[in-house]
């Protein structure tokens, strides 16, 4: 993953506001808690955390965060950020010039959070058996960054328990670069007629699993000082039957 790349997974978790817009994995994740029976949740498992904001985030509210990437990048600084309470990056300003930023847990509330987080580099579509039994499993702008997401969405199943739950915030931006068009979702034709990604979620998920809520959420993906991708994802809440 490029300086620029990272720099921007890692504004969207820690930058300032953009247009008024509420911190990404912020929001989500109070969406998200706001359809579920808190009391029954301890054991988290949050899959493709990025630089950890989600993963501090639910630490606010759960005993135990387990946080995977499949980046050795990101959780590299997550973990810095872990231990030191802060993390210097950069994002592209223009050109080739590089801006400092820094990010401080403390000035966030977040410092007692994440000592509950641990955090590992791990293929999500080939979990090892020690991922499992879990209350919740969080999962935001994974499946277009993967080879297989339809085989990490038939894993959930046997990872969270009868009862718990399961997010995914999505944008469904399917790239034949990095996830092979057999893998996709949904997003194509399927005899002649257009079968969507929720579609493709939805049928790999029943029946053990009921919907809860699905809504839109808008996010700006900083790409440099003058350029940002604005993005709609679609965040649904699933519940194990």
């Amino acid at each position: 993953m490029d300086r620029a790349t990272l720099g921007g997974y890692a504004h969207l978790s820690w930058g300032e506001a953009l247009l008024d817009l509420p911190n990404y994995p912020e929001i989500c994740v109070e969406k998200s808690i706001s359809y579920m029976d808190v009391e029954r949740i301890t054991r988290v498992f949050d899959v493709g955390c990025g630089l950890g904001r989600s993963s501090f985030e639910l630490a606010r509210y759960f005993d135990e965060v387990t946080a995977i990437d499949p980046s050795s990048h990101m959780i590299r600084d997550a973990l810095k950020l872990k231990e030191s309470g802060r993390l210097l990056y950069e994002v592209l300003e223009e050109g080739e010039i590089m801006r400092k930023c820094e990010v401080e847990l403390n000035r966030f509330g977040l410092v007692h959070a994440s000592k509950k987080v641990n955090f590992w580099q791990a293929d999500p579509s080939m979990l090892k058996p020690l991922f499992r039994n879990y209350d919740l499993i969080f999962s935001l702008l994974l499946l277009e960054r993967i080879p297989d997401p339809v085989g990490f969405l038939k894993l959930l199943s046997t990872r969270v328990v009868k009862g718990g739950y399961v997010v995914l915030g999505t944008a469904y931006s399917w790239n034949g670069s990095i996830t092979p068009k057999e893998r996709w979702v949904g997003g194509y034709l399927l005899d002649g007629k257009a079968y969507s990604s929720f579609k493709g979620i939805e049928n790999i998920l029943m029946p053990d699993f009921r919907l809860l809520a699905c809504e839109d959420i808008p996010l700006l993906f900083y790409k440099h000082a003058r350029e940002y991708t604005y993005m709609v994802t679609q965040l649904s809440i699933w519940e194990r039957v």
